[in-house]
Parts: structure tokens; C-alpha cells; sequence
């Protein structure tokens, strides 16, 4: 028990400590009651000599008033000056009161004014809380009015002392015992005052030691629970968790760290580690713990314990206590880094010989392209001659074949450009650049110029956005979306394009909306794939590769298409450019 240790406090021991605390409180409150009583006295003295001026005007006491209540405010100033830690000035402060009494009787020619002024300076007093105050008051007054009154009844007149022929001894008495009531009635309030006071701080002590005490019985509490929440931590993060002191005594060991290191807490609690694992020492575990507790650094660090397949991530944190230590099983996250980066590098094999493929397959589709157009240049070219040499004696049959011949040459070209522009979509030497979509159109409108003229269509754009991205392919998309609403129109129907445009959170959204044949809602998605075409070369000429090569560039820039359209209603055309943040 606290009792018999030897350090522990004895009753007396906390009593006195007590009674201490009790009166350095009270010293500092009366302290605090004094400074305060002192500045209030400053202000009574100073309205008592006053008031002696003021009653010289109309007694003509000049000599009384000037004298004696200078004396009085000397004697005071005097004594609170030479003795500053002393109490002695208030009991000349009590004397000094009972002058200022005998002043104004002798001013104002009679005794009526005795408990007046007697009361006045006694309430002053209360102020100090000190009952004993009151004598030194009492004493002037008792031996003024005995000297003062033996005079005025042996004859002196001129004494002023009461309007009286003579104070017999009953007066005498009667005034003194009305004085002694004053002064008992003040003193026993000075007294009774002290008294509460007291009582107050003993109570605020009181109540700041039961504050204490329940703010250290919280603080305890949130100690204990801190310690619990800390424990339920360490037993459950996924890490083998241990702390040894500085003569490597292990403190604690977590449920995980008897599962890791397969050594029960009970076994190894208490115990030296490296008596609990002897072989640990031709590890580099060893090292890093060595490490740790001389340089105070953190260590962090993989190593095998068993010089196998296992590995372990060790994380050691220096405390003034000791080391910390987290320990966690990485031996399959090593065997799956060792197999993913076994898989990133045959990746990167696949990946060049891709690149080299890719790199033939664009060379060969480009002398392909080069190759296959030579001969269609021929056959057309020859037709064509064919045709103006010999037009005399073909008939209109063979010049129909002709006819045929030529145009599929010329179909046949426009595939094999298309073809080639679907394989290089992607593949380009543009650098990003701040592109002007409303610039884009213009130019567009201009290259497209006499189909315009010839339908009288009407394109309406208004406040397309600048963006960053790449001009070439965002040229091509509108290109190819704007020729589509000009071609797939009903007869002497005028085309009405709108082209809009909208900020998404990441995304550029553009519209290209048209009055043309509209599209059946089955045939959304056939659209965009290559060579699929939903008319015949007759009704509408194409290759079928320009929405798919525009469904390629969108998504190349990071963006999506998608078609909304009834069928004899017209078309929109939505897309979305990624936004690129400039450099």
C-alpha cells in the first residue's frame, strides 16, 4: 500500500501541505484586499480634507481645517511609506479617522455630528476586514470626548465642542455607548467578513483539489484507454509487431508476430530476443537491429531469415525505450515481382516485335497502296482513251462497260487512299498544338464550298471553343462529318447543319447535326465499322471507311462518338475530345 512506502506522504505531512496551500491562497486574496482598500482610502482621505475646507468657508476654522488635516494626511503618508510591509499604517489610518471626526465637531460647534462622522470612518475600516481596526478609532474618540468635555464643564467655551452648558457624566456615557455600538456592529461585520472570505477560499481550494482530482481520474481513464485502443491496434494491423528495450528485452509481441515468427507471447516476453532466436545473429537482421539502436535511425529493409524462398519487410523505429519493430511476410509479393517483372519483360519483347510489325505492315501498306495504284491509273487512263478514240464504232453498250471499267478504277484508288489513312490514324508527327474550332470549320466550309453552293446549304456555328490537341486529326473528323450531312440528303432538299459544342469536367463535346435521311436505330453501331455502308454506290457514293476512320481519330484522342437519328429526321453526330492540359 501507498502508506508503507517510504516515500509516501504521512497524514500530518498532508495536512500541513494543506494549511500551506489554505494561506498562500488567503495572503494572495487579502493581498489583493488590501491594494484595492488602500486605492478606496486614497479617495476618502482626500474627501475628508476637502470636506474641512468646505466647513472652514462657513465655521471660519481655517487654522483647524489646514492644520490639523494636514498633520492627519503626513502622519498617514508618512508611516505607509517608511513601514511599505507593514499593517501599521492602518491602525494610524484608524487614529487618523478619529481626528478627522474631533476636526468637523470642533468645525461644526457641537457633538450632533459625532456618530455621523464616527460611523463614516468606521465603515471605512470594514474595507481591511480586521476587526481590531476599530480600537484605535474608539480609543481617540473615548479619550477626546473625556478631555473635551472635563474642559468644556471647567469653563472653556471657546472650545466649540457642543452647544451645551455643560455635559454631564450621563451625555457622556450616552455618547460613548452609541460610539461603542458603531464601532462593535462594524467590527463584527469586518469580522464576520474575514470569516466568509475565508470560508470562500477554503472552498474554491476545495473545489479546485476535487477538479483535480477528477481531471486526473479522466486523464487516467483516457489513459487506460488509449493503452486498450493501442493494444487492439497492434493486435490488429496485419504486421508482426514486437518492441524490445535497450538490453534487447522484448516488451510486447503481437498475435501476428507469434503466427510470422512462430514463437508464442508467453515464450518470449520478458526474454532476451536474441536468446530467443541465436540464429538470428548470421542474418542481417542482426545488423540492421545493431544498427538501429547505435545511430537512433530508422532502418527499413527486405532480407531472407532462412536464406530460401522467404523474405520479410522490416521497418525498426529508435525510441527512448528501445526499438520498435514491424516485421511483415512478403515471400509471395517477391515471388509475384519476380514473375510479373519475368512477364513485363517478355511484354517488352512482344512489344518491339510488335513495333517492328507494326512498322513493316505500314510499309507494306504504303507501297501496297503505291504498287495498286499504278495499274488502276493504267486501266483508267487506257479506258478513258479507249473511249475517245474509238467512241465512233462502240456502241452505247460497250461504252457502258467503259463507263463501268473507269469508275471502278476510281472507287478502287479511293479505297486503297482510304485504306491507307484508317492504318495510319494514330501514327502521326503533330505536336500538340492550340487548335480553333471555329477556324476548323471555316476551313472546312471553304473545302466543301461548291457542294454548298450547289444544295444552298446553310451551316450555322456560333462560339466553338479553342482546345488543345492535335489539328490534323480533329480537321479530318469534321471534315468527314460535315461531308456526310451534305452527301446523305433527300433530293432538292436544302441541308441544315448546326454545329454546337459544350465544356464537360475532361471532355470537349461537339455536335454535328443535320436534316438529311436519318438512320434507321438498328444501324447505330454498324456504321462505324469498316466497309459497312446502308446504301448502294448507285443511291450514295462511298468506300464505307470514313465514319470508321473518324470513330478511330476520336478515340485516339481520347474521346468517344455516338449517333442519334430517326429515320427521315435527320442525324447528330456526337463526339468528345479529351482536354489536355497545356504545358
Amino acid at each position: 500500500m501507498a502508506a508503507n512506502r517510504p516515500d509516501a506522504p504521512t497524514n500530518t505531512q498532508l495536512m500541513n501541505r494543506d494549511i500551506a496551500s489554505i494561506n498562500d491562497h488567503a495572503n494572495f486574496f487579502y493581498d489583493q484586499v488590501k491594494e484595492r482598500s488602500d486605492r478606496l482610502i486614497n479617495y476618502f482621505l482626500a474627501g475628508h480634507f476637502l470636506l474641512g475646507i468646505m466647513l472652514a468657508f462657513f465655521y471660519d476654522t481655517w487654522l483647524i481645517a489646514i492644520g490639523v488635516g494636514s498633520i492627519s494626511l503626513i502622519a498617514y503618508y508618512s508611516v505607509k511609506m517608511m513601514l511599505p510591509g507593514s499593517a501599521l499604517y492602518q491602525y494610524v489610518l484608524s487614529a487618523i479617522l478619529g481626528i478627522f471626526m474631533a476636526q468637523f465637531i470642533y468645525q461644526m460647534h457641537g457633538l450632533f455630528e459625532m456618530h455621523f462622522f464616527a460611523f463614516i470612518g468606521s465603515v471605512i475600516l470594514i474595507t481591511y476586514q480586521k476587526w481590531r481596526l476599530q480600537i484605535p478609532l474608539m480609543v481617540v474618540i473615548f479619550v477626546h470626548h473625556a478631555i473635551f468635555s472635563y474642559l468644556h464643564n471647567a469653563g472653556f467655551s471657546n472650545l466649540y465642542f457642543t452647544q451645551l452648558d455643560n455635559v454631564d457624566l450621563q451625555t457622556f456615557v450616552i455618547h460613548i455607548l452609541l460610539a461603542t455600538t458603531i464601532f462593535f456592529v462594524c467590527g463584527l461585520w469586518a469580522f464576520q467578513l474575514k470569516k466568509y472570505n475565508e470560508i470562500q477560499i477554503l472552498q474554491t481550494i476545495k473545489l479546485a483539489e476535487l477538479e483535480k482530482e477528477a481531471q486526473i481520474s479522466i486523464e487516467r481513464k483516457i489513459k487506460e484507454k488509449a493503452l486498450e485502443d493501442r493494444n487492439n491496434i497492434l493486435e490488429s494491423i496485419g504486421d508482426a509487431f514486437f518492441a524490445v528495450d535497450k538490453d534487447w528485452v522484448v516488451t510486447y509481441w503481437n498475435s501476428v508476430a507469434e503466427k510470422t515468427l512462430h514463437m508464442h507471447k508467453a515464450d518470449i516476453v520478458g526474454k532476451n530476443l536474441w536468446g530467443a532466436f541465436p540464429d538470428a545473429s548470421q542474418t542481417p537482421f542482426y545488423a540492421f537491429f545493431q544498427s538501429a539502436l547505435n545511430s537512433n535511425l530508422p532502418q527499413h529493409f527486405e532480407a531472407s531469415y532462412h536464406g530460401g524462398d522467404d523474405c520479410y519487410e522490416t521497418s525498426i523505429y529508435p525510441s527512448e525505450n528501445g526499438l520498435t519493430v514491424y516485421i511483415k511476410d512478403i515471400s509471395e509479393r517477391k515471388a509475384s515481382e519476380i514473375q510479373l517483372k519475368k512477364l513485363n519483360n517478355e511484354l517488352k519483347s512482344q512489344a518491339k516485335e510488335l513495333e517492328f510489325s507494326n512498322a513493316e505492315l505500314e510499309q507494306f501498306a504504303y507501297v501496297a497502296s503505291h504498287d495498286l495504284q499504278e495499274p488502276l491509273r493504267m486501266v483508267t487512263s487506257f479506258m478513258s482513251q479507249l473511249e475517245r478514240k474509238y467512241g465512233d464504232i462502240i456502241d452505247d453498250k460497250g461504252k457502258q462497260y467503259i463507263h463501268f471499267a473507269v469508275d471502278g478504277g476510281k472507287r478502287m484508288r479511293q479505297i486503297i487512299l482510304d485504306l491507307l489513312s484508317y492504318s495510319r490514324v494514330g501514327r502521326t508527327d503533330d505536336k500538340l498544338e492550340n487548335v480553333d474550332t471555329n477556324c476548323i470549320v471555316d476551313e472546312t466550309m471553304s473545302l466543301y464550298r461548291k457542294q454548298i453552293e450547289d444544295k444552298g446549304a446553310i451551316i450555322s456555328y456560333d462560339k466553338l471553343p479553342s482546345i488543345r490537341s492535335f489539328g490534323a486529326p480533329v480537321r479530318q473528323v469534321f471534315q468527314n462529318l460535315v461531308r456526310n450531312a451534305l452527301k446523305y440528303q433527300q433530293p432538292g432538299k436544302t441541308p441544315l447543319i448546326n454545329i454546337t459544342a459544350e465544356d464537360l469536367p475532361g471532355f470537349w463535346q461537339f455536335s454535328v447535326s443535320d436534316n438529311g435521311i436519318g438512320i434507321d436505330k438498328n444501324y447505330f453501331d454498324k456504321i462505324f465499322i469498316i466497309f459497312q455502308r446502308l446504301h448502294t454506290n448507285g443511291d450514295y457514293s462511298g468506300t464505307g471507311l470514313g465514319l470508321a476512320i473518324t470513330k478511330k481519330i476520336v478515340e485516339n484522342l481520347g474521346g468517344k462518338i455516338m449517333v442519334a437519328s430517326e429515320e427521315g429526321n435527320g442525324s447528330t453526330f456526337t463526339f468528345t475530345i479529351a482536354k489536355i492540359d497545356a504545358v
